[in-house]
């Protein structure tokens, strides 16, 4: 549960940072585009203003002032649009790369806490087969010695029959001669003698 938790948090951070990687792209090319837009806006008022060097301010029409102070205004807004996108960027950029610190360590985390989990699962097998192979032991050491007193009682029950029967005979031939009255009475009775 706590494992499955941390690669939780990984495969999100995970997410956040490829997320924030794309943004970072995008914030890259649109920082890129303004650049280029910027630059591009530059020369053109620089060449203006190389046409009008030769000429002096007070023999600009009114015109071509207005037109000045256009293009430099939009290149202004190119400018202030260019600064926006590269703070964007430099934000995007810093976000990215604690997102893949985070990542990082998080993973680095995880990979621990599995390594500890997975040891712990074999450590519980291994403890598991222990116990089962005492288990087996302790019941082959029992199943031979039953084994060994049911074959000792079979031979015992064997002798037990045997030595009954011995005693039945012999109480009964005991038996009889104590009936006997007189001598020669032996002879006389085939039940004893037999």
């Amino acid at each position: 549960q706590l494992h499955m938790g941390c690669r939780s948090k990984e495969s999100q951070l995970f997410a956040d940072k490829t997320e924030s990687e794309r943004q970072l792209r995008a914030s890259q090319s649109t920082m890129s585009e303004r650049l280029v837009t910027a630059e591009k806006k530059h020369e053109a008022m620089l060449l203006r203003f190389q046409d009008t060097k030769d000429i002096g301010v007070g023999e600009l029409s009114h015109s071509a002032i207005t037109n000045l102070v256009s293009l430099t205004e939009e290149y202004q807004d190119v400018m202030r649009s260019y600064n926006e996108s590269l703070r964007m960027y430099y934000i995007k950029f810093w976000e990215y790369g604690n997102l893949t610190r985070d990542h990082t360590f998080m993973k680095a985390e995880c990979n621990t806490k599995q390594e500890t989990f997975e040891t712990s699962a074999c450590e519980v097998v291994e403890a598991s087969q222990a116990a089962c192979d005492v288990y087996t032991s302790a019941y082959n050491t029992t199943a031979r010695a039953y084994k060994v007193v049911q074959d000792n009682l079979a031979a015992r029950v064997t002798d037990r029959k045997g030595e009954w029967k011995h005693l039945k005979t012999v109480s009964c031939v005991l038996g009889k001669l104590a009936g006997l009255q007189a001598h020669g009475s032996l002879a006389e009775n085939s039940t004893v003698s037999r």
